[in-house]
């Protein structure tokens, strides 16, 4: 899709088997599952992170423009890094995981898309100051 729309990416984790089994535990994807940790339940686990980057659609859930997997220990955003090249248009919406200023740079300048993730405030900090 070349048009200009808003898109959705994100990931999330697919769990095989919980951290202290792992090692051992006869999983699909084998050669792709890892061990990882979820940071908003506070578990380690085995197994792997679907990736999805999805096109705004009027009344209807995003359309898929890529899927990928990655091992579980992946970090979101060197995973968005490979497929940045893809979205054109106007913005793509990503949780604080796909914050980097000099991603966010790149596909301003060369792809004319602005890559919006929250930043969040440090402890004790009363006002956001962004970079110029």
């Amino acid at each position: 899709m070349t048009e200009s729309v808003c898109r959705l990416i994100n990931a999330m984790p697919v769990i095989m088997a919980d951290a202290k089994s792992g090692s051992r535990a006869k999983v699909a994807y084998e050669e792709i599952a890892e061990k990882g940790y979820r940071g908003s339940k506070g578990i380690w686990y085995y197994g792997v992170k679907p990736h999805v980057l999805g096109a705004e659609r009027k009344g209807t859930p995003p359309q898929p423009e890529y899927t990928g997997v990655s091992g579980a220990g992946a970090h979101d955003l060197p995973v968005f890094r490979l497929i940045a090249p893809l979205p054109q248009g106007k913005e793509v919406y990503a949780d604080k995981a796909y914050a980097d200023t000099l991603l966010k740079q790149k596909l301003m300048e060369e792809q004319d898309t602005d890559l919006m993730a929250p930043v969040k405030l440090k402890k004790g900090q009363k006002k956001l100051f962004l970079p110029e």
